[in-house]
């Protein structure tokens, strides 16, 4: 058997591979993305030919197969199926009026293809483009193949092969032979010879798992054989000279090789290199190459020729790859006052143009306006007198007496550049009051608003006029942001986030690291508003969360339940961090009392939240006993059921709640694994250890109208949740002995409330008792209400009573009142590790040595407190604008720019190096590009790829640890602009830690702000920009303005450059190179 070994893989762009083709006539691999794109590889390089199957459809419907032919490229969507030339001009397109899963060429008729809908399987004619026949099926198909033989065999979602005869006359065809190969439906199917291989779905337990084998049938009858077994298999490839020999590989990766007709052959075992998973494959027309797609829209290769031979994809020099002609620039024109408008043209277009009004639309009288209509309550009791009607009018209709309108609220104020209109008078609260009366201010939502200015112009000062920082929003996944603040505040769990940040963490996403960046930016930005980018980024690129729908989209529904997705949320996070908490065996720190010197202590966080319970299930028949230890992090509140007439009634008191839901004991109705009848068997849960966990993390399962009604207040006022609980459970002290009562008294740290309105929409906010040594102002309470960017203090009957429906508990966090003595957070590892500085990172694979413009610090150059450092930053543009135009010809922000960090240079300040970068990095960024805006940023495409990247290119949290370790080390940053800088990054520097030079050489009386490039002019006497932007560049003119204004400073001549500045600015100002930015 041939060996076959990994080569680097292909990428052409971010979207995940849908599926692959290798080209038998051409050195070509043919490669389909989720966005309906169809591009190819000539060789081991990208091509130029990308094109849409469907033209432009919305949403993109991904492409689910590929066929190459001598002639064309058949492609195939859910919309439709298409051919075009190697070039991707469209030969013919047949646009379906079902949803396609598949299709495959027809066995006998050359000019013919079948298609795969829900309910039938079509034969399409070509190239008349008509569907000949339609065969019935029973259950919609999944795959489809053709085999030598020209049989037609199917997998159905019922877990059937099906296999059908097409030489047969017209009319209704049924299959000739099926089997029942999978308990789910059929996940991929290849043929060879006589032999048809299938791959399928099992349940368990209402859940769909890969069956942990290949199954192998005899195509002629579907009679079974012994079936090979392979962990989790996802698709299937057979060898194209050797029908025996098949290819397994799973979803995450393994791949293997096996000779079915050799019993005592192991085959070979091959691992990719992925970061994802698997999302289709393929394999070269003569076996030598093996192709697989996965969901970071890499193409993975495996080949067995010599690592030193360049063999085509195809075996032989065939047809040469076809580029696309690249269209000819459109003419410039030359725009006037008073060029018509006209002269842009017109695109082209298959549909009426909406100026093109027929009769249905006009009005019949231009100049009147339609008559209103009639009331239905008017119609139902008009009486007709002489063909004239009348009726009284109703009650409803007549309208409230003595009411004056109401003054429409105004939008001045809510923006720093309107201070000056609105004065010294402040509102005492600017949320508004067009939302639910019931509801107060402080609990309502809260929207960023947008002016011209951006963001920065957005006056937050009047939402939160406390030490605390808030949230902001208009950020996918920022509803986390009410549980981030709760992590903040709960002083175990922020300890524990912090020290993960200041040692290596080899997890290029990881939660826990973002919830440490969060928590450092909380605690230094003092009140001033900050936003979890990055960690709501993070979210999104695990698949687990995703899976459980905890990422959202652009189109998220305004109905969505917040109340339940942030418990299920909660519940994923404190895995995750659970799991990248967990050092080595042995490497944990103990942070409890009763976990010191054990050689197996548990991660930090399980020791903070875990409860370590055995649940013991009793048959209540023949009594007998089984016992399952697990771990828990999340306590679901169970509240009592209903008691019969003859019951006692159960204790409705949280404290009881919250223990009966520690324990959980309940009987229930199922089969005993040990008498085999279906009997009532009783369930307890036991906890083990000297106590409980220092912290209590709670899911108060309140969404249904009869949980809730527990939390309302009562008549009198009496609240169902108090600020401290004692919770009494039974629990194991050492092995094998009795279960002993204990009790443990906790003291509420905070809640997450959902906040329902009339109109179906919810939003949450956090309520936190902020602790002592947390507290940064005298107040007579120490609660305060956490809603996104808005922060109140509020008194504690406002925070633990629930006056309405409206207010619906979700989160509770309880921190032991004596966790002091119980646990040691001194033990956590706090000192910064500042090897990352002295590392030289890079993915790029192709990183060109003359390009690599930095040299790193060596550890005698470690920065100290103090130490002056010169930044700049590029960025990309991630998402374009989303405005709303006005009839009074005013534009409204609804969403602006979404920009990403694409390069971070940083320069030495001082010492017989200055001016020397220390990091020059590339950020890799895995989401669609929008605009590389190059001539502002310098970047250009393929910059920020590591497959084809010539610069340094690193992932974004390794460029966050660097500059968040220079900031914690004391730096002193120079730049010009860096307000926008750090908003990008997601970091808070303190100011007495920037020097901005757009600060330092601001003008008097003026609100504009001079642009790097004048003042290097100006100053300098120097050119900068004079091509595309560079980084490094303008982190050294920034230096060097910095070092000329210290310089005028210190000689008294500053004041007078200002002035000059200023004079000779406006003189200049209309020339095209003296811009103001």
């Amino acid at each position: 058997m041939s060996t076959y070994h990994t080569i680097p893989p292909l990428s052409l762009s971010p979207e995940p591979v849908s599926a692959l083709a290798f080209d038998p006539f051409s050195d070509t691999l043919w490669s389909g993305s989720n966005s309906g794109i169809v591009s190819c590889y000539n060789g081991l390089e990208p091509s130029e030919v990308r094109y849409p199957l469907t033209g432009n459809p919305t949403p993109p419907p991904g492409i689910q197969r590929i066929i190459v032919t001598d002639k064309e490229i058949r492609s195939l969507c859910s919309a439709g199926v298409g051919g075009r030339t190697r070039g991707g001009a469209s030969r013919w397109y047949y646009r379906s009026m079902l949803p396609l899963s598949t299709f495959t060429s027809h066995p006998t008729a050359s000019t013919g293809l079948l298609l795969a809908t829900a309910s039938a399987i079509q034969e399409l004619s070509l190239p008349v483009e008509v569907i000949s026949r339609q065969i019935p099926t029973t259950a919609p198909i999944t795959q489809m193949r053709t085999s030598s033989t020209g049989i037609l065999i199917t997998g159905a979602t019922d877990g059937f092969l099906r296999t059908y005869d097409l030489r047969q006359a017209r009319g209704i065809v049924h299959s000739t032979a099926e089997v029942k190969a999978h308990n789910g439906a059929v996940q991929c199917l290849e043929t060879s010879g006589n032999f048809t291989f299938s791959v399928g779905l099992s349940m368990r337990q209402g859940r769909a798992f890969p069956e942990p084998m290949v199954k192998l049938y005899d195509l002629r009858n579907l009679r079974p054989l012994s079936p090979i077994p392979f962990t989790s298999p996802a698709f299937i490839n057979v060898h194209p000279n050797r029908s025996t020999m098949i290819f397994m590989a799973s979803g995450t990766g393994l791949v293997h090789s096996i000779d079915i007709s050799n019993q005592n052959d192991n085959g070979e075992f091959h691992q990719l290199d992925i970061a994802s998973y698997l999302t289709t494959s393929a394999i070269s027309a003569n076996g030598t190459y093996l192709g697989f797609g996965d969901a970071e829209g890499l193409v993975h290769l495996i080949t067995s020729t010599a690592e030193d031979e360049r063999v085509p994809f195809n075996g032989h020099n065939g047809m040469p790859g076809e580029v696309p002609d690249i269209p000819e620039p459109l003419p410039e024109i030359h725009w006037e006052d008073d060029t018509p408008l006209n002269m842009i043209g017109m695109p082209y277009w298959n549909t009426p143009l909406l100026s093109r009004l027929t009769t249905t639309f006009a009005p019949g009288v231009e100049l009147l306006y339609p008559p209103p209509k009639i009331p239905a309550q008017v119609l139902s009791s008009m009486k007709v007198v002489d063909f004239v009607g009348w009726a009284s009018l109703p009650r409803e209709l007549k309208g409230r007496r003595n009411v004056v309108a109401k003054k429409e609220e105004t939008k001045q104020g809510k923006f720093k550049s309107e201070r000056a209109k609105r004065g010294a008078i402040e509102a005492s609260s600017p949320i508004t009051d067009g939302q639910d009366d019931q509801i107060p201010k402080h609990y309502r939502k809260v929207d960023i608003e947008y002016s011209h200015f951006g963001v920065e112009d957005f006056d937050f000062d009047r939402y939160n006029r406390t030490p605390y920082s808030g949230l902001e929003t208009h950020i996918l996944n920022c509803y986390t942001n009410a549980l981030l603040q709760m992590l903040f505040f709960t002083e175990p769990i922020r300890k524990v986030a912090q020290s993960h940040i200041a040692s290596p963490c080899p997890r290029e996403q990881c939660l826990l690291c973002e919830v440490g960046f969060a928590c450092k930016n909380l605690d230094d930005a003092e009140g001033v508003n900050c936003h979890s980018g990055n960690f709501c980024k993070a979210l999104s690129s695990f698949p687990q969360a995703n899976a459980l729908g905890l990422v959202e989209s652009d189109y998220q529904d305004n109905t969505t339940d917040y109340g339940t997705l942030i418990q299920t949320f909660q519940r994923f996070l404190l895995d995750q961090m659970t799991t990248e908490s967990d050092r080595k065996p042995g490497k944990n720190p103990a942070l409890c009392e009763d976990l010191r010197g054990h050689p197996l202590t548990s991660s930090p966080v399980t020791q903070l939240t875990g409860l370590n319970t055995t649940t013991v299930v009793t048959c209540l028949q023949c009594r007998a006993t089984s016992t399952k230890e697990g771990i828990s992090h999340v306590v679901d509140l169970v509240y009592p059921r209903k008691g019969l007439s003859n019951e006692p009634s159960p204790a409705n008191d949280f404290q009881s709640i919250l223990s009966s839901s520690l324990t959980r004991n309940m009987t229930y109705k199922g089969t005993c694994p040990s008498c085999r009848n279906v009997t009532i068997s009783g369930s307890r849960r036991v906890l083990h250890g000297r106590s409980l966990p220092p912290t209590l993390a709670i899911n108060a399962a309140a969404q249904s109208p009869d949980n809730a009604s527990y939390w309302a207040d009562g008549r009198k006022g009496e609240r169902f949740l108090k600020s401290k609980v004692t919770a009494k459970v039974e629990s194991i002290v050492d092995e094998g002995s009795e279960a002993v009562d204990v009790e443990v008294e906790y003291e509420l740290r905070g809640l997450i409330c959902q906040v329902k309105t009339d109109k179906g929409t919810s939003h949450l906010v956090a309520l936190i008792k902020v602790p002592d040594n947390q507290a940064r102002e005298p107040t007579d309470s120490p609660w305060y209400i956490f809603n996104d960017f808005s922060v109140q203090n509020i008194p504690e009957r406002d925070a633990l009573s629930f006056p309405g429906t409206w207010k619906v508990p979700t989160i509770l966090w309880f921190e032991r009142t004596d966790k002091d003595a119980v646990i040691d957070l001194s033990v956590l590892p706090m000192k910064v590790d500042s090897t990352i500085l002295t590392e030289d990172i890079c993915l790029s694979w192709h990183r060109d040595p003359t390009k690599i413009m930095h040299d790193i610090l060596g550890w005698n150059e470690i920065p100290t407190p103090g130490t002056l450092v010169a930044i700049d930053t590029e960025f990309v543009q991630m998402q374009k604008e989303e405005v709303e135009a006005r009839s009074d010809q005013f534009r409204k922000v609804l969403r602006p720019n979404r920009f990403s960090l694409a390069r971070v240079s940083v320069v030495r300040g001082d010492g017989p190096k200055e001016g020397v970068p220390f990091i020059d990095d590339y950020v890799q960024i895995l989401e669609p590009i929008y605009d590389y805006v190059t001539q502002f940023s310098g970047i250009e495409p393929g910059d920020l790829d590591p497959a084809v990247s010539k610069h340094t290119v690193v992932p974004l949290k390794t460029v966050y640890q660097k500059i968040r370790l220079l900031v914690d080390l004391g730096c002193i940053f120079v730049g010009h602009g860096l307000a926008q800088d750090w908003r990008i990054i997601n970091i808070f520097v303190p100011p007495d830690q920037v020097i901005d030079t757009v600060s330092l050489y601001h003008l008097r009386n003026k609100s504009r702000k001079i642009s790097l490039r004048f003042l290097a002019w100006f100053l300098l006497k120097g050119n900068i920009q004079t091509g595309n932007h560079d980084s490094i560049e303008d982190a050294r003119t920034a230096l060097m303005l910095y070092k000329a204004y210290m310089l005028l400073e210190a000689e008294g001549k500053f004041d007078e450059l200002l002035d000059r500045l200023a004079s000779e600015g406006r003189e200049l100002v209309r020339d095209t190179f003296c811009l103001l930015e």
